[in-house]
């Protein structure tokens, strides 16, 4: 066993099968042999750039390449058994004969696929060979396994460009490249033999030029179908020679590795879904001979599918797919089909889907907040569509077999809109928020070979993705004791539209199935129950709208999608919220033999209900005045009643006590005047509530009083209600102390005072 360190210095121990002829080992281009390193690693591993004057790998047995490593062979190489970078490039240069049968791999743990923009040389991954004069052998058993790029060439310089730059060349031919077979895009302007001015192209006819060389051969299944490296995006496996020799295709499959899908959004750690990568492609030149093909079967790559997005209440949007992969055959000596060539087009990638579920509903509030909206948008599925190039010196076309060429389904799309928020007390609740869902279209198929003896196989369209969309619910209305109850919110409106199916045309043609489009409406909100005023109407309903496109056209159309409409339901009405009226008939209380003066102080006094038929408790009552005021309190008789001047009646609820257990929060009081004097916008009538620990709830002032006397059947009264407290509608009001004021030179009477209780 040989074990080359990073000073190129090879130690001789125990052989397990690989060998080694060396001659002074040495960093390329640099003479003279270093010292030796006293602590070889173990294995056989190749770990600094390295000359060698023959290299051999045997059957069975492993070398490994570290550090992106540099192999270089002066003489011959053969490769039976594997040449293994793990975590690194793999370059190896053969001045002499090369031959292959065993097993090539570059692959990294962390790699993010190819960089595209970067010179192949500067990537942590890929296999690029560099081959001499000598004939090349690539046998049926070889196989080559990387996550980077591919290259097999005689011309170094190749090795400066990008894969971007050979990626994008397989499907940009030149009016003067030699002659070539691609599919290309159907918008290609370079097609047949004609050139710009409608003459014969000549740069199709065979160009061989120096003296003859040897083949180069390759054979083989490449990679291992059973075991694919991932790939990145835009990998590009290139041939290219510039000697005049033949480059003989003979018994080669080529399993084009799958790109990869885009990543689907994830809130931690990628909030942005990413697209589908594009598919491999192949990219074969031979400048200085012919290229040969028998029995060979190009399964080009899949393209990735592009990325879901996902959103709560908001928007969220597929990402596209990738494309299939492709390539090119250009030979200046022509191209020469002499056994089959199958080729299976990959499936264009799928378009991502959008997913908004249902998040938080609008915040409570008078009125309730609209719910947010969602939105999904499915990406269209990619398009995969060729016309096919035979331009120049290309024969054999009859052995050429094309398979299925399929386009990418477009995403789904469901959306599901957020919830109206509710009402507060007596408030309207909030409109549900709106729905939209558009699928993506299928992508489209086509093959166009322009007239050549070709066999072609079926042209798929892809479907159209299916969309839902529900609009939210409205949010409830608010009950209300003392006034009406507040309507609830309108349900959302929905409108789905399912993807269009992709057309389809060339070979036995079939469009893609449009999407279903399913819309539902939000329900309306519930109206808010009321005590003394009119109960909320319930919400509207949503409107829900379900949409389809037309499916795809070919040989055979695609099926059309189901639209579904369904609308919400309507909120239900509010109803009657239960609660006690109390009366205090304060003329009642008074224990004066006739009517007159009444001296300021504090006394118990029953509480009746409603209709005064039952005594349900008591309260303590008070006729306050304060210091330099001259209150004036009065009894009168026909009806009994009070009076009030220049002074305060309160009434302290945390005294009441209720025989039938009716008791709880106190929502306000209504006052059942007979006359005022005095009462104006200048001197209102104040009514406070207070709450147990004498923290003011709020006030309500009255510049006018009613006149009840002589019509106490038809009376009206002062409803001062504290549902909420003055300021912040988020605290419910539990008043505790209730006072009425006339202020100074102001009088008024007052037959009955109610409680309302919730």
């Amino acid at each position: 066993m040989r074990i080359f360190d990073r000073d190129q210095t090879w130690r001789n121990r125990t052989s397990i099968g690989s060998s080694l002829v060396v001659a002074c080992l040495t960093v390329v281009f640099v003479t003279g042999c270093p010292p030796p390193d006293t602590t070889p690693p173990d294995g056989d591993t190749i770990d600094g750039d390295t000359t060698v004057e023959e290299f051999n790998v045997a059957a069975g047995e492993t070398m490994m390449v570290e550090n992106d490593a540099v192999v270089t062979v002066d003489g011959d190489a053969t490769i039976d058994g594997t040449l293994d970078g793990m975590d690194s490039r793999v370059t190896l240069r053969v001045n002499g004969k090369l031959t292959i049968n065993g097993t090539i791999m570059s692959q990294h743990a962390d790699t993010n696929g190819v960089e595209g923009d970067k010179a192949f040389d500067e990537h942590d991954v890929g296999i690029h060979i560099i081959v001499g004069d000598e004939e090349v052998t690539i046998g049926d058993t070889a196989k080559f396994h990387t996550t980077g790029s591919l290259v097999i060439t005689d011309d170094e310089t190749v090795l400066d460009g990008s894969p971007d730059d050979f990626f994008n060349e397989v499907e940009e031919v030149a009016e003067d490249d030699p002659p070539t077979f691609a599919p290309l895009p159907p918008d290609n302007a370079i097609f047949g033999d004609m050139d710009s001015n409608g003459n014969m192209n000549t740069n199709g006819q065979p160009k061989v030029a120096g003296p003859a060389m040897l083949p180069i051969t390759i054979s083989g299944e490449w990679p291992d179908p059973d075991d694919p490296p991932p790939a990145g995006d835009n990998p590009v496996w290139i041939f290219r020679f510039n000697g005049a020799r033949p480059l003989n295709l003979d018994g080669w499959t080529v399993n084009g590795p799958p790109a990869p899908d885009g990543s689907d959004a994830d809130p931690d750690n990628n909030p942005q879904p990413k697209r589908g990568k594009n598919g491999m492609r192949l990219n074969i030149w031979n400048n200085g001979g012919p290229i040969n093909v028998n029995n060979v079967v190009l399964n080009l790559t899949d393209g990735g599918d592009g990325g879901d997005d996902m959103d709560a209440c908001g928007s969220a949007t597929g990402k596209p797919g990738g494309k299939s992969g492709n390539f090119r055959m250009t030979a200046s000596g022509g191209i020469n089909m002499t056994g089959p060539l199958t080729i299976n087009p990959g499936i264009a990638g799928s378009g991502g889907s959008a997913t908004v579920t249902q998040g938080a509903p609008g915040a409570p509030g008078c009125n309730g907040a609209t719910g947010e909206a969602s939105t999904a948008t499915g990406a269209k599925g990619a398009d995969n569509r060729k016309r096919l190039l035979a331009r120049g010196n290309v024969n054999g076309l009859a052995n050429v077999t094309i398979g299925p060429m399929i386009a990418g389904d477009g995403g789904n799309a469901t959306a599901a809109a957020c919830n109206g928020g509710d009402g507060f007390a007596c408030c309207s609740g909030g409109p549900g928020g709106e729905g939209t869902a558009n699928a993506g279209d299928g992508g489209e198929a086509s093959l166009n070979v322009s007239g050549l003896p070709v066999t072609t196989g079926a042209v798929l369209g892809g479907d159209g993705g299916t969309a839902d969309a529900t609009g939210g619910t409205g949010g409830n209305g608010g009950s209300c004791k003392f006034g009406d109850g507040g309507d609830g919110g309108a349900g959302g409106g929905a409108t789905a539209t399912g993807g269009k199916g992709g057309n389809a045309s060339g070979g036995m043609s079939t469009g893609g199935d449009s999407g279903d489009g399913t819309g539902t409406g939000g329900d309306g909100g519930n109206g808010g129950d009321s005590g003394l005023g009119d109960p909320g109407d319930g919400g509207a309903m949503g409107t829900g709208t379900g949409n389809v496109m037309p499916a795809g056209t070919g040989d055979t159309n695609g099926t059309d999608g189901e639209p579904e409409s369904n609308d919400g339901m309507m909120g239900a009405n509010g109803g009657d919220l239960a609660i006690f009226i109390f009366c205090i008939p304060v003329g009642n209380y008074v224990m004066l033999p006739a009517p007159g003066p009444i001296e300021p102080g504090t006394q118990m006094g029953p509480v009746f209900n409603e209709d005064e038929s039952e005594e349900v408790g008591s309260a303590e009552y008070e006729l306050v005045t304060e210091e330099g005021r001259m209150p004036n309190f009065q009894y009168g008789e026909n009806p009994p009643h009070i009076g009030i001047g220049d002074g305060i009646l309160r009434i302290d609820l945390a005294q009441l006590s209720l025989d039938q257990e009716l008791q709880g929060i106190i929502g306000g009081v209504s006052i059942v005047p007979l006359q005022g004097f005095g009462i104006d916008q200048t001197n209102p009538l104040i009514v406070r509530a207070y709450d147990a620990k004498g923290g003011l709830i709020g006030e309500r002032m009255f510049s006018e009083i009613p006149t009840n006397f002589g019509d106490l059947e038809n009376a009206q009264s002062l409803e001062a209600t504290f549902e909420t407290v003055d300021g912040d509608p988020t605290q419910e009001a539990v008043p505790a102390v209730f006072e009425i004021e006339a202020p100074v030179a102001t009088f008024v009477t007052i037959y009955r005072i109610y409680l309302i209780d919730p």
